[in-house]
């Protein structure tokens, strides 16, 4: 085979063999147009008749689209074991020093294209190298799409094969396309793959003293690991990122940094707490003038709001959002704005009005193709169906909520749609199977050390025992819900849910205390009064 490769190569113009030689030292088998093209040093309209030729002697396929190309993997090692034998170590590094800053500039082309609205730094000059022409959202979802494995194999703590993924020599290159590629990795559903790409790119920022670029990757793993239930982790990175941001006047990556470590006070349910703190952020951003920004920390701070059931503050609060976020065409952020609005206004009561919004983020959540807002979006239906009293349905879309948050790993909408699937049981006439979802809700928040609303999930395991007329069992975890409570709204589910039971009680012993106050009145009956 190598006897067959050799005598093809040499067939070859030696344009076209200087070509072929230097594609094997791509990091993948598989690319496009723009990476062959700055492998070779050339412009995209110049490398195409290069790789028609080559695919014409068979050393290169296009299998797929136009555009992409692919070498066989024996023929790639062909490639890359004649670059090692006649390139010397200056052109080697010239290659993928161009090939490395095409993958920076097309990420970020595509980064712009995609999430317009991210607060980046401006690029670092590179090579002249000629990025691909996005067109839209779509057309930088699909440059992903196609060059997923190439990129994520790039990343700092992936185990990519190929050498130029090891070593420092381009450590700053993957620390940067991390930071490129947040936006995309966001929904990619792999948390632990962001998290170590995010983890090693900080390292790689430190140990350079590059405190902008630092602080900006520890938003991003602060956001990652709010997302997959790791708290502490969260709350280091979110604290650390605003200490360097003001360390280099960087007003917009503080005002997210506080408004990170508002959210893990949320989840922790602390309210109030995180109330202070994405007010912080509100102020800040409003003087950097990031609006995006400016919109995150409303959003925010409404929610923060609505957990303090003061749902009509909310909702101000968040209208007010969603105008900025729909201002500037941000997709995602109305519908994590509508989503929010939906949940504050079913607190309030206004039923119809949050099935509407509900169904409207349900709309942007397929439009922007998020499978973890779409399946946040329907929990938010469910939760609105149950209110209702549309127990069937609710569980219905409860089932398809729970199947979308396991499948991308969102721990956080899992526990809160096992909770829903608990009590919705329970209100149809299953307390077993009510305990079952609860049990794993709990399971779920231990085992992934998750966040998630104990005192709900307490207060559920009461009512199903209730249902099973356990009544001590019952009180039992009652009780325990009015230990956890964090928020005034906590405690006075737990006191009401304490209530109920007392009043349950005095309605089932009232037969029996009534008959026999009426057998001592026509002296049928003697003795003390009953307990």
């Amino acid at each position: 085979m190598a006897a067959a490769l050799g005598a093809s190569a040499r067939g070859l113009p030696p344009p076209a063999r200087a070509a072929f030689v230097r594609l094997g030292l791509l990091p993948s088998t598989a690319f496009g147009t723009h990476a062959a093209a700055a492998a070779i040093g050339a412009t995209a309209r110049e490398a195409e008749p290069v790789l028609e030729l080559l695919s014409e002697r068979s050393l290169v396929e296009e299998p797929g689209p136009p555009g992409r190309w692919r070498l066989h993997a024996l023929t790639a090692e062909f490639a890359r074991s004649t670059a090692k034998e006649e390139l010397g170590p200056l052109e080697e590094h010239a290659v993928l020093s161009r090939v490395f800053d095409h993958w920076l500039a097309a990420a970020d082309a595509a980064d712009r294209a995609r999430f317009p609205h991210r607060h980046r730094r401006p690029a670092r000059p590179g090579a002249p190298v000629e990025a691909p022409d996005f067109g839209g959202p779509d057309d930088a979802e699909a440059w992903f799409a196609a060059e997923r494995g190439t990129l994520l194999d790039l990343l700092p703590g992936s185990e990519g094969a190929h050498p130029a993924a090891e070593g420092e020599t381009f450590a700053w290159h993957r620390a940067e396309l991390s930071l490129r590629l947040a936006g995309f990795l966001s929904g990619s559903g792999m948390p632990d793959r962001e998290t170590a790409a995010f983890q090693g790119a900080a390292r790689t920022f430190r140990a350079q003293g590059d405190v902008p670029g630092t602080a900006l990757v520890l938003n991003e793993l602060a956001a990652v690991c709010l997302r997959a239930g790791a708290l502490e982790q969260a709350r280091a990175a979110a604290e650390e990122a605003a200490d360097l941001a003001r360390a280099c006047d960087d007003g917009t990556a503080l005002a997210r940094a506080l408004c990170l470590r508002g959210w893990w006070l949320i989840l922790l349910r602390r309210p109030e707490a995180a109330l202070g703190l994405q007010m912080e952020a509100l102020t800040t951003a409003r003087r950097t003038g990031h609006r995006p920004t400016v919109a995150e920390a409303l959003n925010a701070a409404a929610v923060c709001h609505s957990d303090m059931g003061e749902a009509g503050m909310a909702v101000g609060r968040l209208y007010e959002a969603l105008g900025l976020f729909e201002e500037l065409d941000d997709p995602v952020g109305q519908t994590q704005a509508r989503g929010n609005v939906a949940c504050a206004l079913r607190r309030g009561g206004r039923l119809v009005e949050a099935r509407r919004e509900a169904e409207e983020a349900l709309r942007l959540a397929r439009r922007i193709r998020s499978s973890r807002w779409e399946g946040r979006m329907v929990d938010n239906l469910g939760e609105i169906a149950a209110a209702a009293g549309e127990h069937r349905q609710a569980r219905r879309l409860f089932r398809t909520a729970l199947r979308t948050a396991r499948a991308v790993g969102d721990v956080e909408t899992e526990v809160d749609v096992l909770a829903n699937l608990g009590a919705t049981a329970t209100a149809l006439g299953d307390p077993l199977g009510a305990l079952d979802y609860l049990s794993q809700a709990l399971g779920t928040m231990l085992a992934a050390d998750a966040p998630g609303d104990v005192t709900r999930v307490l207060i559920a395991q009461g009512d199903a025992h209730l249902e099973l007329r356990a009544a001590e069992e019952a009180e039992s975890r009652y009780r325990q819900a009015l230990r956890t409570a964090r928020t005034p709204s906590d405690r006075e589910r737990a006191e009401a849910a304490l209530e109920r039971l007392g009043h349950r009680r005095d309605m089932e012993s009232a037969p029996y205390a009534h008959g026999y106050q009426a057998g001592r009145e026509s002296g049928l009956a003697g003795g003390p009064d009953p307990p």
